[in-house]
């Protein structure tokens, strides 16, 4: 795996350094350095000589001084530059497979095992014959002459050795028995050994367990000493100080809770205050207007207060037009007639009668009221009211007067509200001045209380009665532990002769000394000192119940050796010379054996060389369509013929088989690049070091397609520990890419 490769001298690439990752990913549009990348991998891989093609294409490009320098050297996958750009390398516009070459490496392989003349049917005509053959000279006549034998042998050694058996149960059993004896006395020895180990162990136990409890009359001696110096400290301190603390504390609460109120009441009021100066001064304005309104307003109604003198009353005669109309009528209608009639004298008269008497009753006397004086009062009232009001009066005498009259109503009314607001604002002033007082007065009780809490506390040295309260109960705590441990040493004292703790302190600090002379062990957790004891219990009764025992059976031993002995007296060489003939006639039979299986084996395999290379064909053609049909997410068989493109066959969507120059460019790519990945991962099988290297391989495949790519990649990845390494212009296939592989993938952007 390559974790670092330096540039020098290469290219774009001057002096450029790459960190790579297991999956490193390299985006950057056209011309940023994306081929000289791939020409460095391709460098660094396969080390081309400068006189191969390849050599000659990186000399041109980038002269003979390029420099790559990978990281580390020593551990880097190497391969040739035609494995590498063949099966390693998939580039777009190249992704084909060059595999004629292996064809052709398969037909020499072939070749050469049956080269020097050898017909294999007949070597296979051979071995038949030899399996099959049952002739007395044959391998299988003399196979049965030694089965028989062998079966005559056989018994007769069975018979002896089943005598030998027995003889040897009955050695066996004696001899478990000694070594029974000889186990039970080591036992014994141990145990004896064990017991006196146990025994100290227990003992050291018990001088540890004594010290401790000396320890501990020291330790309870030394911290009554301690807790009555600490008496001492905490002696300043009692419950009547503190009551008195927490009754002054919970006053000076009260009076700050009095205060807080007091300073809220006044903050309350001097808002009231405000509010009521602001209203005092609006009315104040108000009333101002409406008195001066109120002047014009009762002036106005005075003058029009007495009606009568400004209405007179006045008579006129007064023309009925209809009688006027009809007296008109009637002089014309004469005229017209006195002139159609010949100029009658008597039309004319007659006519003039009837307007004469029309006329008498056209005229009449009207009595009425003069109110022009009235109207121009009110017309005047109401000029002088708008003029200084800029109100519109009704312009009738009642609309007027009812209007001045509402105005000084409402005069009456603004003076009631200013005099209302004038006695709140009064009223306000007074009750501040009282809570500035009542203020003052708390805050100086306040800091009466805080003076004398103070005194106190700096009395008693504590900042505040919580530590009090804590310190008090430290001391109550301390008096209790005192009198416990007083209580506690009592007894201790009586149980050593001691008359004060004093003397008990000497006496305990000599026995602890001459205790800590013979303790030579540490002190154990309770449940291994009890597991010690009974181990020690239980190598007691084990020692109780060896030794009688162990001394009965010795004697009866010794008699049953001498009998045993005689019986097995002349077999072992009469079954060593049955087991000689059987020997020799079972590897006789083991050889028979083997020259049949060999030629067994030689005739199966002279017999299926032929079909070598189309089960190897079938088996690579199952594993690519595997990794094929993973692309394309349906099943797709392939079937090769040979190791030659144009001899295989692949199906389509449909299941049709084709040949793969028919197939669509993306069909294509996506079987060549499932091709080249399995013969990559066959030729490299179990090495982990391989470097497999991707430039532009999707470039014909739909994102569907490109995306179960980068998850089979992924798959590669996990299964084989390969490094990837993967070159595109694509910054969606370089997220798309991220994003499948995460934490493992480290993303280059070329510029």
């Amino acid at each position: 795996m390559i974790k670092r490769l330096h540039l020098e001298n290469f290219g774009r690439f001057q002096n450029k350094t790459f960190d790579f990752a297991p999956v490193t990913i390299f985006y950057g549009p056209n011309e940023a350095g994306k081929t000289t990348l791939f020409d460095a991998l391709t460098d660094v891989i396969s080390s081309p000589k400068a006189s191969t093609t390849l050599g000659k294409i990186l000399t041109g490009r980038y002269g003979k001084d390029r420099l790559v320098t990978p990281e580390p050297k020593e551990e880097l996958f190497k391969i040739s530059p035609e494995d590498f750009l063949n099966f390693f390398a998939i580039r777009a516009g190249s992704i084909s497979l060059e595999i004629d070459k292996n064809s052709e490496w398969m037909n020499k392989v072939k070749a050469s095992l049956f080269s020097g003349g050898i017909d294999p049917q007949m070597i296979m005509s051979e071995l038949k014959n030899i399996m099959e053959s049952k002739g007395r000279n044959s391998l299988k006549g003399e196979a049965k002459r030694l089965e028989d034998d062998l079966k005559s042998l056989l018994g007769e050694k069975k018979e002896y050795e089943d005598t030998r058996a027995g003889c040897l149960a009955d050695e066996n059993r004696i001899a478990d028995e000694e070594n029974r004896m000889v186990k039970d006395a080591k036992e014994i020895a141990a145990l004896d050994a064990n017991q006196k180990e146990l025994e100290k162990i227990l003992d050291q136990q018990n001088l540890l367990r004594e010290e401790k409890i000396l320890k501990n009359i020291l330790s309870s001696i030394t911290e009554i000493f301690n807790k009555k110096e600490e008496q001492e400290k905490y002696s300043r301190y009692d419950s009547a100080t503190l009551n008195n603390l927490r009754k002054i504390e919970a006053e000076l609460a009260q009076k700050k809770s009095e205060q807080d109120k007091i300073i809220t009441h006044e903050e309350v009021n001097l808002r009231e205050l405000s509010v009521s100066k602001n209203e005092k001064k609006l009315n104040e304005e108000k009333k101002s207007k409406s008195d001066s309104d109120r002047v014009l307003a009762e002036f106005l109604r005075n003058t029009l207060a007495d009606r009568g003198k400004l209405v007179s009353t006045i008579t006129r005669r007064v023309w009925r037009k209809p009688f006027l109309a009809t007296a008109g009528f009637f002089i014309i209608a004469g005229i017209i007639v006195f002139f159609m009639a010949g100029q009658n004298p008597l039309f004319p008269a007659i006519a003039l009668a009837a307007a004469l008497v029309c006329t008498a009753f056209s005229s009449s006397h009207k009595t009425e009221e003069d109110s022009s004086k009235l109207d121009d009062a009110i017309k005047l009232a109401i000029g002088r009211w708008y003029e200084k009001t800029g109100e519109k009066l009704t312009a009738s005498y009642d609309g007027v007067m009812t209007s001045l009259n509402l105005a000084i109503g409402r005069s009456d009314i603004t003076a009631e509200e200013y005099k209302r607001a004038s006695d709140r604002v009064i009223n306000l002033e007074e009750r501040a001045a009282d809570l500035a007082v009542q203020k003052i007065k708390a805050g100086n009780e306040i800091d009466a209380l805080q003076r004398r809490l103070r005194s106190l506390l700096d009395e008693a040295r504590i900042p505040n009665v919580s530590d009090y309260a804590i310190q008090l109960d430290r001391k109550k705590n301390i008096d209790s532990q005192y009198n416990e441990l007083q209580d506690k040493i009592k007894n201790t004292i009586t149980e050593h002769g001691a008359s004060s703790l004093k003397e008990l302190k000497d006496i305990v600090e000599q026995k602890k000394s001459e205790i800590d002379r013979k303790i030579t062990t540490t002190e154990l957790p309770s449940q291994e000192i009890r597991a010690t004891e009974n181990r020690l219990r239980d190598v007691k009764a084990r020692l109780e119940e060896l030794g009688p025992k162990n001394i009965e059976n010795t004697g009866n031993l010794k008699q049953d050796i001498g009998l045993i002995r005689g019986r097995l007296q002349g077999l072992p060489e009469k079954i060593a010379v049955c087991e000689n003939s059987i020997k020799k006639n079972e590897n006789r039979l083991e050889e028979i054996n083997r020259e049949m299986r060999a030629a067994e084996i030689a005739h199966n395999l002279f017999s299926s060389l032929s079909e070598d290379s189309d089960d190897m064909l079938e088996q690579l053609s199952g594993e690519i369509g595997s990794i094929f049909s993973s692309l394309t997410e349906d099943m797709r068989s392939i079937d090769m013929k040979s190791y030659s493109e144009d001899n295989i066959d692949v199906s389509d969507v449909k299941g049709e088989k084709r040949q793969i120059k028919h197939l669509s460019d993306g069909t294509k790519d996506a079987f060549l690049f499932a091709a080249r990945l399995c013969l990559a991962r066959k030729s490299m099988e179990g090495d982990s070091g391989a470097i497999l290297v991707l430039d532009e391989p999707f470039l014909a495949l739909d994102r569907l397609r490109t995306n179960r790519a980068l998850t089979l990649l992924k798959e590669f990845r996990g299964e084989t520990s390969w490094q990837i390494i993967l070159l595109t212009k694509d910054i969606e296939l370089s997220n798309e890419a991220k994003s499948v592989f995460g934490s493992e993938a480290r993303v280059y952007e070329l510029s």
